[in-house]
């Protein structure tokens, strides 16, 4: 047969992998560098722009800010759109039959940690609905000294979406990720 790839089936569409190469770790999953880097831009940037421009932490003419940020906003911003970043690549980057997309954990997970995060970092007199529910003095006396630990909530919150993907993406081989097909192209493997 010679160093040519051979195609092999496994319950399965017909996959290509290499001679010797076990048939249940080729189609279990492969991460696609190209993809998951450019996911995580993605994420990072759209998480870092939703973020930050509504709550005026950067500065743009749409929006303006009644209160001056407080001192972890800049820190659980960036730590926020950085989690988001790798949430969105665990997603874009990895292609396989047998790995699921998410149980619902992660996901509910990096929900409630984006949302609760652009929350925490924002304005309390500038959010619509907390002054609606709450009024300006109660965003002011109830809501602002509850936005670090909902800051915190949410960054743990993003930490454990991570941490689930992870292991969903883990538990596809049974060998962790020293079972999956590393393509640093990002194109598929022939």
């Amino acid at each position: 047969m010679g160093d040519d790839p051979q195609l092999v089936t496994v319950n399965q569409p017909a996959v290509r992998t290499d001679p010797g190469r076990d048939a249940s770790v080729a189609d279990a999953f492969e991460i696609r560098w190209r993809w998951a880097l450019i996911g995580f831009v993605i994420g990072f940037v759209g998480m870092a722009a939703v973020g930050g421009l509504p709550t005026d932490l950067v500065a743009n003419p749409w929006f303006t800010r009644m209160t001056p940020p407080q001192w972890y906003a800049y820190p659980v911003w960036l730590a926020v759109a950085t989690l988001a970043g790798l949430l969105v690549a665990s997603y874009v980057g990895v292609r396989g039959r047998s790995c699921p997309r998410g149980a619902g954990r992660e996901r509910y997970a990096g929900i409630f940690g984006s949302v609760g995060g652009w929350l925490a970092v924002g304005c309390p007199v500038c959010n619509k609905l907390v002054v609606a529910a709450l009024g300006t003095g109660g965003a002011l006396s109830w809501f602002a000294p509850v936005q670090p630990w909902l800051a915190a909530l949410s960054v743990l919150s993003l930490l454990g979406a991570v941490w689930w993907r992870a292991r969903t993406l883990m538990s596809c081989t049974g060998k962790g990720l020293s079972g999956a097909r590393l393509d640093p192209g990002g194109a598929p493997a022939s």
